[in-house]
């Protein structure tokens, strides 16, 4: 079962840092960091995705190429989630440039299927 720090950060009942048990809102939390807009050059902390593939996407090649680092960010969890082999990664865009992400997966540890929803603004 996976275990970190509950987002906020906060203190728990004994004083200590606050921990998160409950594995689907751990995996939740981890995919929200991973497939949050990222950019950082930091080789050893890569998190998020690259603010120009998400503004990009409207192009055949750049849709391509963030449907292939959304797979790559899943593979990273592949120990505790699985992609939908069937179901395909989807975006959408709406009139006020906002862009939503929509991913169905398999939880490992409670085998259940889960979908994530992640919006972005242009």
């Amino acid at each position: 079962m996976a275990t970190g720090l509950k987002i906020p950060v906060r203190v728990g009942k004994s004083g200590g840092a606050a921990i998160e048990t409950n594995s689907q809102a751990q995996t939740k939390k981890n995919l929200i960091l991973a497939l949050s807009e990222g950019g950082d050059d930091n080789p050893f902390q890569r998190l998020g995705l690259s603010p120009t593939l998400l503004f990009k996407i409207k192009d055949a090649a750049f849709r391509a190429q963030a449907l292939r680092e959304v797979e790559r960010k899943f593979d990273e969890f592949s120990e505790t989630i699985s992609l939908l082999p069937d179901e395909p990664i989807t975006f959408k865009e709406d009139q006020e440039g906002i862009i939503e992400l929509n991913v169905k997966y398999i939880n490992l540890e409670t085998n259940t299927v889960e979908e994530f929803t992640k919006k972005f603004s242009r």
